[in-house]
């Protein structure tokens, strides 16, 4: 994941844990969409995500 999306994301996923991440491969690996707690990603980014998520449960959700 370009480091660019991957600061934002891990920022708004700190931020809102409301949020729904929505994998499709009509964003671009480079770029992602907000609309009100729904984040769109490149599907090549579940793992990253996954990962991310992971770190926030484990962490009690708490922003970085």
């Amino acid at each position: 994941m370009p480091e660019r999306v991957n600061t934002e994301v891990q920022r708004l996923l700190g931020l809102d844990s409301a949020i729904v991440v929505y994998y499709t491969d009509a964003i671009t690996p480079d770029s992602f969409s907000l609309s009100y707690r729904s984040l769109y990603l490149h599907s090549s980014h579940r793992e990253a995500i996954e990962a991310i998520c992971a770190a926030h449960r484990q962490n009690g959700g708490a922003a970085s």
